[in-house]
């Protein structure tokens, strides 16, 4: 779970009930193509009030994400097999799309809420294909935000100490390495959870 604090909200509202929100809650989760998780994702984006939600490995039918509520927006590329798909619940966060730097594992949405403007990235990177693309996509994207917000999530499939993992493989090494080149910081917190839990 990640948050982005923004200043005072100074858009003029005529709503006495409107109090203006100054963070947005985020979820990342493997929903590893499952109806029932996807199901139980919906319960608990009511009930812990989530504002965005990125998705890896959604549950899809003829390569379109299901499962999720109309009424939230669902943003997925429209070529090849998707397997990301980040979604806005709260309808006073503005969302839009960048297409060209959005493909069946990537997902780039530009969030605004009042104030606060910043791009999220939203990955799963295939354990069988290796990291060089990734990375030089992930470096493009660094190119096209500048210096502005940037939130990367990712089911990166590698494993590193740096994101308190027990241990360090090949793949997290070079991750890691890419991450620091990049000034980029990894918000994973050490805990007695482990980031990846399933029937194996």
């Amino acid at each position: 779970m990640a948050k982005a604090k923004c200043g005072k909200k100074t858009t003029a509202i005529n709503n006495k009930h409107f109090k203006p929100q100054t963070t947005i809650k985020c979820y990342q989760i493997n929903l590893q193509h499952s109806k029932t998780a996807t199901s139980n994702l919906m319960e608990l984006i009511g009930k812990e009030k989530i504002d965005v939600v990125f998705i890896q490995e959604p549950y899809t039918i003829h390569n379109r994400v299901v499962g999720i509520t109309k009424r939230y927006r669902t943003f997925t590329s429209t070529i090849g097999r998707t397997r990301t798909a980040t979604v806005i619940t709260n309808k006073q966060i503005d969302a839009l799309l960048i297409r060209e730097t959005t493909d069946k594992d990537t997902v780039v949405v530009e969030i605004t809420l009042g104030n606060l403007k910043f791009y999220t990235v939203n990955m799963y990177l295939d354990i069988t294909e290796k990291l060089d693309k990734s990375i030089e996509q992930i470096n493009d994207i660094l190119q096209l935000t500048n210096t502005r917000g940037l939130l990367i999530t990712m089911d990166s499939n590698s494993r590193s100490r740096t994101w308190h993992d027990k241990c360090t493989n090949g793949r997290g090494k070079i991750l890691q390495e890419f991450l620091i080149s990049k000034q980029l910081f990894v918000m994973n917190e050490d805990s007695e959870m482990t980031t990846f839990q399933s029937s194996r």
